[in-house]
C-alpha cells in the first residue's frame, strides 16, 4: 500500500466500505482515542486492499475538517429522510458519517506518529 511517487503529500486510502462504529460523536478530542482506533481498524482491511493508484493525497487539515463536519452533523442528520428519497444517492454516507469522522481522525493520528 506504499505510495511509490516522491510526492511530499501524505496519501491515505479512500475506502467505500464503511461500517458504523458505536454511537455518534459529539466532538473530536483527546478523550476518544479508542473510538478512533476501533474505527480505523474496522476499515483497515479494505484500505490495505487498495492499489497505489487508488490513493489520493491529503491536502486538508484533517482535525479541523472533522471538527467542522461534526459541528454540522446534527443539521445534516435532520435531512437524512429527505436524502434517502434522492435517486442514485446512498444514504449510508449520511447515516455512517460519525464513523467516517472517527476513521479519518485515527488515520491522521497514525500518519502523524
Amino acid at each position: 500500500m506504499a505510495n511509490e511517487n516522491n510526492s511530499s503529500q501524505t496519501t491515505t486510502p479512500v475506502a467505500s466500505a464503511i461500517a458504523p462504529v458505536g454511537p455518534a460523536i459529539s466532538a473530536p478530542g483527546a478523550s476518544e482515542p479508542l473510538l478512533y482506533r476501533q474505527a480505523y481498524e474496522r476499515v483497515l482491511p479494505v484500505a490495505e486492499a487498495l492499489r497505489d493508484e487508488e490513493l489520493l493525497p491529503i491536502n486538508v487539515d484533517v482535525p479541523s475538517a472533522v471538527a467542522t463536519a461534526v459541528g454540522i452533523l446534527p443539521k445534516v442528520m435532520a435531512y437524512r429522510a429527505d436524502a434517502a428519497q434522492l435517486p442514485k444517492y446512498d444514504v449510508k454516507f449520511v447515516s455512517e458519517a460519525s464513523s467516517t469522522f472517527l476513521k479519518a481522525m485515527s488515520a491522521d493520528a497514525i500518519v502523524a506518529e
